[in-house]
């Protein structure tokens, strides 16, 4: 049955997404489909902190992909980071979707510590609305997270309008990510950044109809 959430359910399911999970201590694993490896202890010194975002340049998301979930062992309800080999980046973060590269370490221990693990798939199912209203093709809606370049200013933006792009706990679905459509113009402003879309799919996204002919 296809996904689909009322308004109401929507609002709600953001909010409960968006509260800060209690905070947790103790080791860390790495999932994929069917199975967990530890990826490190309490023991483990900074230069290998997959979770720390200090010092680190700060990326456009990787296109949806398989990936492998980060969590606390303790607590495997809320991933704290998620892996996409293929793309090789890291998306942490709590609160907010940060897109990172590891250092040559981390990937190293990441490719070692899921070597025979299954990786989770990409989404295939889920529920959108812009400015809180159901959209219609939703699953095409994954392409704004790679669609146009960065500008620096959008002037005649006339405000935004929230994307909410919601599914299973992926890093494109989860809640985290932040997604808005201008009112006018053709610009996304897409986890901090301002960028430019074609002029047709920032039409089709006010307007909540498919991407997927655009």
């Amino acid at each position: 049955m296809r996904l689909m959430l009322t308004t109401g359910a929507l609002i709600l399911a953001v909010l409960s997404i968006q509260a800060r999970p209690a905070q947790a201590k103790g080791p860390v694993e790495i999932c994929g489909a069917t199975s967990c490896t530890q990826l490190y202890g309490t023991e483990t010194k900074p230069a290998v902190n997959i979770l720390t975002q200090a010092g680190r340049a700060r990326l456009s998301p990787a296109a949806p992909t398989q990936f492998f979930s980060i969590r606390f062992v303790n607590q495997p309800g809320s991933p704290l980071a998620y892996w996409m080999p293929t793309a090789n980046l890291l998306r942490v973060g709590w609160e907010r979707a940060t897109w990172i590269r590891p250092t040559k370490v981390e990937a190293a221990l990441l490719r070692g510590k899921t070597h025979g693990l299954r990786p989770l798939s990409a989404p295939k199912r889920v529920s959108v609305a812009v400015n809180l209203k159901p959209v219609r093709g939703d699953v095409s809606y994954l392409r704004l997270y790679t669609l146009g370049h960065v500008t620096m200013k959008a002037a005649d933006s006339g405000g935004w309008l929230k994307i909410n792009i919601l599914g299973r706990s992926t890093p494109w679905t989860d809640g985290k990510n932040s997604l808005w459509i201008s009112r006018r113009g053709a610009f996304l402003r897409r986890d901090g950044e301002i960028i430019v879309i074609p002029a047709t799919i920032a039409a089709r996204v006010r307007a909540r109809l498919p991407l997927t002919d655009v």
